[in-house]
C-alpha cells in the first residue's frame, strides 16, 4: 500500500520539512510521481518509525545512519553496547549539571544587598585577558576558545578585581573544583582555594560597573580590597552577581 506525504505528517504528527529532512540525509526513498508527489510505502512507515524511535534515544543522524549499514548480530551489539558507554557518560553528566544549577540556586535565593561571613569555594579561574590595559595588545578570550559544549555547560562567568579601582577589573570563567574530573585541564588557569570572605549579592548594571546604591552599601575599607564574582543570572539589563570580598 503507498501513502501521500500527508497521510505520513499524520500518521507521525510531525511536518512536511521534517519529512523531506529524513529523505535529504538519504533515509527515506519514496516513489516520485507526477506533478513531484512523493509516495510511500508501509517498510517507509515502519523505517520512519525507527528513525523517531532511535531520535528519542538519542541518537544523531549520524548514528541512525551507521545503524542502518549494520549487517550482523555483532556490529549490533557494538552498536548497542557503544550507545550504552554514552548513556553512562551522559548520566554522570546530567549529575554534574544538576548539581551545578543546585548550586546556582542556593546562591540566587539567598538575600540581595546583604553582607554575611561565608567561604569562597575553591575554583578554577580562567581570566579572558591578563589586565585591562593589555586588553587590545594580547590574545584575549582564549577561555571561550579552549571549551567543548559540556565544558561550557559548567562553567560560570566570574570576574575579579578591587572595586575601587575599575582598571583592575578581569572578566573570565570559572570551575567549581568539587564538580570537575582529575583530568580536568586547569593548566591555564589559576587554582583558587577555599577561603574566609564577606560575600554579598548584588544586582548591577549590564557592564559590570556598579550604582551609587551598590557603593552606599559596601563600606569603603572594602572597596580596596580582592573581590572575586560570578554571574547567577540577568534580568532585563542587570546583572544579578555574587561577591566575594576577602578579608
Amino acid at each position: 500500500m503507498s501513502y501521500t506525504a500527508k497521510d505520513m505528517v499524520k500518521f507521525f504528527n510531525i511536518t512536511k520539512e521534517t519529512l523531506r529532512f529524513y529523505e535529504k540525509e538519504g533515509l527515506l526513498h519514496p516513489t516520485i510521481g507526477v506533478n513531484n508527489y512523493r509516495y510511500y510505502s508501509d517498510w517507509d512507515v515502519f523505517q520512519l518509525a525507527e528513525y523517531r524511535r532511535l531520535r528519542a534515544f538519542d541518537y544523531s543522524i549520524k548514528d541512525i545512519k551507521e545503524t542502518t549499514e549494520i549487517d550482523t548480530k555483532e556490529k549490533l551489539l557494538f552498536n548497542l553496547e557503544r550507545k550504552q558507554q554514552y548513556y553512562y557518560s551522559q548520566k554522570i553528566f546530567y549529575k554534574l549539571l544538576t548539581e551545578h544549577n543546585r548550586i546556582i540556586v542556593k546562591y540566587l535565593s539567598e538575600p540581595f544587598n546583604e553582607f554575611k561571613k561565608s567561604k569562597f569555594p575553591a575554583v578554577f579561574y580562567f581570566p579572558a585577558f591578563t589586565s585591562i590595559e593589555r586588553f587590545f595588545s594580547e590574545r584575549k578570550y582564549d577561555n571561550f576558545a579552549s571549551m567543548d559544549n559540556k565544558t561550557f555547560s559548567l562553567c560560570d562567568f566570574m570576574f575579579s578585581g578591587k572595586l575601587a579601582e575599575p582598571e583592575s577589573l578581569i572578566g573570565g570563567t570559572s570551575f567549581f573544583k568539587s564538580l570537575v574530573s582529575d583530568g580536568f585541564d586547569s593548566s591555564n588557569g589559576q587554582s583558587l582555594p577555599e577561603q574566609e570572605t564577606l560575600t554579598i549579592n548584588l544586582e548591577v548594571s549590564d557592564g559590570f560597573s556598579l550604582t551609587g546604591d551598590n557603593l552606599a552599601i559596601i563600606p569603603p575599607a572594602l572597596l580596596h580590597n580582592q573581590f572575586y564574582a560570578i554571574q547567577l543570572g540577568k534580568v532585563s539589563n542587570k546583572r544579578l552577581v555574587k561577591f566575594w570580598i576577602l578579608i
